[in-house]
């Protein structure tokens, strides 16, 4: 397994017991990348997500993250195969590609460790776009506008007239 992990800086890693070249990258054979969950094959389209944990000892990884944020950042896992010299064999399969959605940093007294949740590119379609403005956020910034006073009863029937 192979891992692209395109944040502020691009990092490669794999979990093989040495160090994978392929496209004039190197892919390092870590102990920092310690685990990923279950890619599981759909029949159908899914909004699939996995876990890709790291051993925090990656300051300069974690470092990144918090200095230039983590959500957004383009993590691909590929599968290659290797010939008996440690060489890719063609091309590496191309597993799973997403986005990091969130992320946790958990310490204990033995181990710390980054684990990124990774959702694939499905997850935008049920994404809200733009801002949402409520009467008392616009009254925050603009202290005398009533413009958002009925925002909440959008949507709900308005009877026009006289009432009996």
């Amino acid at each position: 397994t192979m891992i692209k992990l395109q944040f502020n800086s691009t990092y490669y890693f794999t979990n093989h017991y040495k160090t994978i070249t392929y496209s004039s990258n190197d892919y390092v054979a870590s102990p920092f990348f310690v685990d990923i969950t279950e890619i599981r094959e759909e029949s159908k389209l899914t909004n699939a997500s996995i876990d890709l944990t790291l051993s925090a000892t990656v300051t300069t990884i974690l470092t990144d993250l918090i200095t230039y944020g983590h959500v957004g950042k383009t993590v691909t896992v590929y599968l290659a195969l290797l010939d008996a010299n440690g060489a890719v064999i063609t091309n590496p399969i191309e597993f799973f590609s997403g986005e990091t959605i969130s992320m946790k940093y958990a310490e204990t007294t033995t181990r710390t460790e980054i684990v990124l949740a990774i959702a694939n590119h499905w997850a935008r379609l049920k994404q809200f776009s733009g801002r949402r403005l409520t009467d008392k956020g616009q009254r925050l910034v603009f202290s005398d506008d009533p413009s958002l006073e009925f925002r909440d009863q959008v949507g709900k029937k308005i009877t026009w007239g006289a009432q009996s």
